[in-house]
Parts: structure tokens; C-alpha cells; sequence
């Protein structure tokens, strides 16, 4: 660890997974190489699996978001760091800002492996919608507030077998990364799917297309 109290960018190893940059902690050469190899696999399915439905233009943008996979650096299985202002604040390393973290790699694996598949495709949504903020924002805004007005999401089918408020309720930004994993694969919250949410929220549908095209 380096003063400030995180690993220093220097001591992660990098490699690309289905050309997207991964650095590696070096925290995982202390007992924990299986959990390395374990996580790498899972993120390098998710990433295959992206490439494969993602438009080739959404696509080339999206492999300049890096990741970095953590042992255990927070609660989150996977986040997506924005400013490198906020990271600074709260002394974690700036270089992760605008990239993707696992930040605590056993709980990636649990959380990927119980109900959310599409989890790292979700991280990435923020990640486009932060590059294309100024083009798509409106469109994503105007979406989540018929959602809000209408209350389409206030009570819906969960993964977990019972009905709870959507995830998709909490701002525009998880608004359009949860209904991106329904257009794309697989979502944990009703609509499941890309027929189910152009069935329910025809807005939020139309939303996707004009940003990710049909």
C-alpha cells in the first residue's frame, strides 16, 4: 500500500479480456490465486457475451472503460467510479475513475452466479451513458420520469420469488443501466427480458433504441 492507503497503480498486473483493459491487486497472490482465476473466467464470460450483442460502434467505445479486480476493497461486487474527485475524497486510487471495479471479488462471483448474469453489462451502461451524456441524457431522463409518474416499477417480480420495488426506480442513470440488461440478456427485475420490457414500459423501449439501436 502507498500513503495514501490504496495499491499503488504500478503493483497490479494488466491483461485484456475480450479487448477490454483488466488490472489485476496484487492482493490476490497471497493465498487467493484460485478466486483470481475464479473471477477472470466470469468476467471474461460476461465480456465475450457483450461483445457478441453490443453494436460494433456502442462496443469500440465501451473497450476504453478498464477494470480493476480487487479482493475485497468495499461491499460492492461491481461499481462503476465516475469522478476521480470522489475517489480522492475517499481515499481510494483516482486512476479508477470512469472504469469498472470489482471491488470485492467473492461477492462478484456470488451475486453474478445467484440472479444477476448481466451484472458487469449493467456497470458498463454507466459508462456509456457518462460518455454520451450530453446526446442521450434527455432521452433517458424523459423515460424514467413516465416510469416514475405512471408507477410501472413501484411493485414488480423479483428473481428472488416475490414482488418488490424496482432497482430501476432509484435515478435515471440505474434507470438505463437495468433496463439495458433487460434489452440486452437478463435482468433480476421484471421486465426479465427485451419482449417483456417492450410489453411494459413501450417508453423505456423506445429509449433503448434510440440509444443502443434495435
Amino acid at each position: 500500500m502507498n500513503p495514501e492507503g490504496f495499491e499503488p497503480t504500478a503493483s497490479y498486473s494488466q491483461v485484456r479480456l475480450a479487448g477490454f483493459p483488466v488490472y489485476i491487486s496484487s492482493q490476490f497472490a497471497l493465498g487467493k490465486v484460485g478466486l483470481r482465476r475464479e473471477t477472470l473466467e466470469e468476467l471474461g464470460r460476461q465480456l465475450t457475451r457483450i461483445a457478441a450483442v453490443l453494436p460494433s460502434g456502442a462496443l469500440k467505445s465501451l473497450q476504453q472503460v478498464p477494470f480493476w479486480i480487487e479482493l475485497d476493497t468495499g461491499p460492492s461486487g461491481a461499481v462503476f467510479h465516475y469522478s476521480p474527485d470522489w475517489l480522492n475524497r475517499h481515499g481510494m486510487n483516482p486512476d479508477k475513475a470512469r472504469s469498472v471495479e470489482i471491488q470485492n471479488a467473492r461477492r462478484f462471483l456470488d451475486w453474478t452466479r445467484q440472479d444477476q448474469p448481466w451484472l458487469i453489462l449493467h456497470e458498463l451502461s454507466h459508462g456509456y451513458h457518462w460518455m454520451h451524456i450530453k446526446a442521450f441524457d434527455g432521452v433517458i431522463r424523459k423515460a424514467f420520469e413516465h416510469a416514475q409518474a405512471s408507477g410501472l416499477y413501484n411493485s414488480v417480480d423479483y428473481a428472488g420469488g416475490f414482488r418488490r420495488k424496482a432497482y430501476a426506480l432509484t435515478n435515471e442513470r440505474e434507470y438505463f443501466a437495468e433496463l439495458t440488461e433487460s434489452y440486452f440478456g437478463r435482468n433480476d427485475y421484471y421486465p426479465f427480458n427485451r419482449e417483456q420490457l417492450r410489453e411494459f414500459d413501450p417508453d423505456g423501449f423506445h429509449a433503448l433504441q434510440q440509444i443502443w439501436g434495435e
